[in-house]
Parts: C-alpha cells; structure tokens; sequence
C-alpha cells in the first residue's frame, strides 16, 4: 500500500474520504472483507497484497483529493532559509497548504 504523506493529517483525511466512499458504495464490502480475511496474514509480514484495498483508497483520493477542505497559506520568511545546497532569500514568498 502507498503512503502519500509524511504528515498525519492529511493520510487521516485520506482515510476519512475512503471510509465515507466505502458508506456511499456498500457494493464493495463483501469483496474487501474476503481479501482482507483471505490475505491480512501475507501483508501483516511483508505489507504487500490487498490490491483492492489498495485500488479502492487510491481511487478515493483521487476523487476527493485532501487539497479540497485545505487552504493556500502564503508566508515571508523575515531571514534567509539555508538548506544543503542552497539558500532561500528572506522576503521570498512561499505558499504551501494549511490543514482546515
């Protein structure tokens, strides 16, 4: 299975969206309860398998990506940010996204 972040919450939120799809398509229930009973033993030792599990999370997060309930959050930096190859002037603009 991918991990899309490296934060919480945004891989919260993902699943928040899976569970609600998973409430709104109740068709898929059955076959996701037999892989998961059927294969939760090989991916509990090498985290690989459960392909429809897989393809239903990420099919959920494209139709509801996390960037739909964030916000652009723009910012100055007051000082230059130095990082291993190279440095960010200060007064530079940044814009990354705020978790709501």
């Amino acid at each position: 299975m991918s991990i899309w972040y490296a934060a919480v919450h945004p891989t919260a939120i993902t699943l928040a969206f899976a569970i609600q799809d998973l409430c709104l398509h109740p068709e898929y229930v059955p076959a996701l309860r037999e892989e998961i009973s059927t294969q939760h033993s090989r991916f509990a030792q090498t985290a690989q398998g459960l392909p429809l599990l897989d393809s239903f999370i990420k099919e959920s997060a494209r139709l509801t990506p996390i960037e739909s309930c964030m916000l652009p959050y723009l910012t100055f930096p007051v000082k230059d940010i130095k990082a291993t190859y190279s440095t960010l002037p200060h007064l530079t603009l940044l814009h990354y996204l705020q978790v709501l």
